[in-house]
């Protein structure tokens, strides 16, 4: 009979299991009391580390988290310093996450392209394609509409939203 590939698995080979963990990370949700969104980041730095260190994949990794910070919520650059703490440390990486709606496309190529440089420059954050030396990021919509999806038409604006990403060095949309 079929079997799959679980029952065909040899316990004596190695096991490659992949979780992709694409966080909105929101710090400032809900807009709390400014020491509300400083005690989350602060828990972020300080427990994440503990919890997970003690975890490693076959090359000696840690659980990586993907931290997708809203562009439309950089009031507090100290937080993308905590988060390049944690990058540094070898826990994940920061990406890129927008909420809009009613935008066009030039505006969102605008707030695409700053908060990449701001990142890249300001913040050490993101990367560069090793061909083109492009800078690229992940993205998610913040709001689950990504080119206009949604039946109502609220909360993005932008039909050729894919084509705009690419443009602006997206490697992957994970909405």
């Amino acid at each position: 009979g079929y079997q799959t590939p679980w029952m065909r698995f040899q316990h004596h080979e190695p096991l490659h299991v992949f979780i992709a963990v694409c966080d909105h990370f929101e710090p400032d949700n809900a807009r709390p009391p400014r020491h509300v969104a400083d005690e989350r980041m602060q828990r972020w730095a300080t427990e994440y580390p503990q919890l997970f260190s003690g975890f490693e994949d076959a090359d000696g990794r840690p659980p990586q988290h993907s931290f997708f910070y809203p562009q439309d919520e950089y009031f507090i650059p100290e937080y993308l310093d905590q988060l390049r703490v944690l990058r540094d440390a070898g826990f994940g990486d920061v990406e890129i996450h927008l909420h809009h709606n009613n935008d066009s496309p030039e505006r969102l190529i605008k707030k695409l392209e700053s908060f990449r440089e701001t990142l890249y420059h300001r913040h050490g954050l993101l990367r560069r394609d090793q061909e083109t030396g492009e800078i690229v990021y992940g993205f998610i919509h913040g709001n689950w509409a990504l080119c206009n999806s949604r039946p109502d038409s609220r909360w993005c604006g932008v039909n050729d939203k894919l084509t705009i990403l690419q443009k602006t060095g997206c490697y992957a949309d994970f909405t």
